[in-house]
């Protein structure tokens, strides 16, 4: 896999633990809900 796809799931992991408990597995379904209702700016930084 393109290391950049692996750069962009790590950010969206990242947002999940940030706004849910760390101490659970984050599933695909959050993942995608987060990332829509995060703002672009913030899933392209790195």
């Amino acid at each position: 896999m393109p290391v950049q796809s692996v750069r962009i799931k790590s950010n969206r992991f990242k947002l999940v633990h940030r706004t849910g408990p760390a101490n659970r597995k984050p599933t695909q379904s959050q993942i995608e809900a987060i990332t829509i209702h995060k703002p672009p700016s913030m899933s392209l930084k790195s």
